[in-house]
């Protein structure tokens, strides 16, 4: 698949998958013709690397993960850590919106108890 059918297929912006590519995650993907061949194990990484993006992950953080996977097993904690701390960073911004819900919510049995 090319660029154009990946965004469409998979409802990914191109320039999101055009970001990566000049981020240096997909240096390897095959050539025809000076346009990339985008292959399953591409598509499965850009998979991958759209749920690090959406979880917060910085791309720095991205090129030192996806660098831990290459290393192997021998990196598992370091893994676990980075995934650990975006996990926190993640508990926290949904306490923050469920906070907001119930401050809302609270407004809404005020203006309710007036009628």
């Amino acid at each position: 698949m090319n660029i154009n059918e990946i965004s469409l297929t998979y409802n990914v912006p191109v320039d999101c998958i055009q970001d990566f590519e000049n981020q240096g995650f997909f240096d390897e993907v095959k050539q025809i013709n000076g346009k990339k061949i985008y292959e399953e194990k591409d598509i499965q990484k850009l998979s991958f690397l759209m749920t690090l993006k959406n979880v917060g992950m910085s791309i720095q953080d991205m090129k030192k993960y996806i660098q831990y996977i290459s290393e192997g097993d021998s990196t598992l904690s370091q893994r676990i850590d980075m995934l650990t701390r975006y996990r926190q960073v993640l508990l926290e911004k949904a306490h923050t919106c469920y906070k907001s819900i119930d401050i809302l919510d609270y407004f809404i049995y005020l203006m309710k108890t007036k009628q």
